[in-house]
């Protein structure tokens, strides 16, 4: 035997409206988020001019730098005339002119270092690396007061040299001209002097060549001692927000996050990139990849007020980290005690907890879930087994979609998806979605329940079948209507369920007769699916 529920046509219109306008609260929700998103993510500070005066930092006068460096004939690759002659020169002009501004109780000392040496490098294949004469230009800046060999230090670092045919605007011409405009800010103001600690400036010449120049100063040069962590300005790509992707201690990730005003951060690449017993902080621009390396690398591929963020945000970090005096005497003690995980909200906030803190959270999901399978949901052990299977089964699909769609564009087309963000879509997430499709479960809206009893009683039938039902009547100009329909699968039929149907129970205000004549046995052909 078999109970039919639905509604009256003036009551389901009314719910169809309910629950149409309850879906596009949602839909609108989601693309007003997305679009929020999609506007942090591009959003970019108006860039200062160069009038502004000279303690507070301006894209004005860092563009200036950026242009004269661009503007030194030919390329700027390791052991070319450019990188080792006229770039150099260059540099030393302005470190000279700074340096005439920097009276006491400012102390500003340059140093030109040429080291040569050899170290390993298990990259990709195992290989002596060997230099000789690489350029370091090293500048640190402090109080007079302070002893030269034993204040802890702050170390800025990037480099002018370039990729072979690189244009090298942002890998990495930016991060020097912003690096003068920082060192240009310190020493206009004593304000801007650290109190307790250096600064130093290393204008890095051999970076391209598997980190040479960096391996001489931390190797040779005497102030290297003196480094108590390392601020690192590189770029993978041209413009758009910096991204701070790595963080050696919990003293780096907390400046960050309360002195950066723009802040961008992930701490996705934290396991791959962390290596080393100084603490440090790596960032670099990424948008635009497809330009790294190549003569597209210019300034005309940095927007305005991508400078403006950066150089702001380095100013409000080490603002912050100096605020401390004791903050540089303890932050290596923390790099591998208190690993911190990071991630910004919209660009506006940074979250940090450390890894400790992670850890309890991933367990803490993993026991509500395993208690709320096992006390509230009301699904029998095997249904709950069978959707964790499934979701098993739509991931690895939706993963070897996008992987095969990867492969196949490394054998026809590399790095075709490279070339703008909107490539994406159609490289990894349609395929995602796909994969997800092929398995997703098509009886939606359609399930059975299965009641189990230790035997035939007046208790409860052996088992019921659940269905919801929706009926679409467009061939027979009748409203669309909806309810559960259902079975009985033993010889007691619906009889022991009558009680839970009554008319004080909470389920009648949902039980209605049939109305209407009685619907033609075609209507049945008529179901969505």
């Amino acid at each position: 035997s078999s109970l039919h529920l639905h509604d009256d046509g003036t009551s389901q219109r009314k719910r169809a409206k309910g629950h149409f306008v309850r879906l596009w609260v949602v839909l609108a929700w989601v693309a007003g988020l997305v679009a929020f998103t999609f506007w942090r993510h591009l959003w970019l500070p108006k860039p200062k001019s160069s009038d502004i005066p000279l303690h507070e930092f301006s894209e004005g006068r860092a563009r200036v730098f950026l242009e004269e460096l661009q503007s030194i004939e030919g390329f700027r690759t390791v052991g070319s005339k450019s990188n080792e002659e006229l770039t150099p020169a260059w540099l030393l002009a302005h470190l000279h002119t700074f340096q005439q501004r920097c009276v006491a109780p400012c102390q500003l000392d340059i140093e030109v270092q040429r080291p040569t040496g050899a170290f390993g490098l298990d990259f990709l294949s195992k290989f002596q690396n060997v230099y000789a004469n690489v350029t370091n230009i090293v500048v640190r800046v402090q109080r007079t007061t302070l002893d030269e060999s034993s204040t802890p230090a702050i170390l800025l670092s990037s480099h002018y040299d370039a990729a072979v045919g690189a244009g090298a605007a942002s890998d990495d011409g930016v991060n020097i001209a912003i690096m003068l405009e920082l060192l240009q800010n310190v020493v206009a103001s004593e304000t801007m002097l650290p109190s307790h600690n250096a600064l130093m400036f290393n204008f890095n010449g051999a970076e391209e060549t598997m980190l040479q120049a960096a391996h001489g100063f931390i190797t040779q040069h005497p102030w290297k001692d003196q480094v108590a962590a390392f601020i690192n300005l590189e770029a993978s790509g041209a413009g758009g927000r910096e991204l701070l992707f790595q963080t050696g201690s919990d003293i780096l990730a907390m400046a960050y996050a309360r002195g950066a005003p723009y802040p961008h951060a992930s701490t996705i690449a934290q396991e791959v990139f962390q290596h080393g017993e100084v603490a440090g902080m790596d960032f670099a621009y990424i948008a635009n990849g497809y330009v790294y390396h190549t003569p597209l690398d210019d300034i005309s591929r940095i927007q305005q007020g991508s400078i403006q963020r950066f150089g702001e945000n380095i100013q409000g970090t080490l603002a912050e980290l100096f605020k401390d005096p004791a903050a540089l005497h303890t932050i290596n003690s923390s790099v591998r005690a208190h690993r911190h995980v990071f991630f910004d909200l919209f660009g506006v906030v940074t979250v940090t907890y450390s890894e400790a803190v992670g850890e309890w959270v991933n367990y803490l999901v993993v026991v509500l879930a395993l208690v709320y399978c096992a006390i509230w949901s009301q699904l029998p052990w095997a249904s709950k087994w069978q959707g964790v299977l499934q979701l098993i089964k739509m991931n690895a699909l939706a993963f070897t979609a996008s992987m095969s769609m990867a492969g196949l564009l490394l054998v026809l087309a590399p790095m075709s998806w490279y070339a703008s963000p909107v490539t994406h879509l159609w490289v990894f997430i349609f395929p995602t979605v796909v994969g997800y499709l092929t398995v997703f479960p098509y009886s939606a809206f359609s399930y059975t329940v299965y009641v189990y009893s230790n035997s035939y009683s007046a208790d409860c039938p052996k088992r019921l079948g659940l269905n919801h039902i929706y009926r679409n009547f467009s061939q027979l100009n009748l409203p669309d209507d909806w309810g559960m329909w259902i079975n009985a699968c033993d010889y007691l039929g619906l009889e022991p369920l009558r009680p839970a149907f009554a008319s004080n129970s909470k389920w009648s205000h949902r039980l209605h007769a049939p109305a209407g004549p009685e619907a033609p046995i075609t209507i049945f052909d008529n179901f969505p699916w």
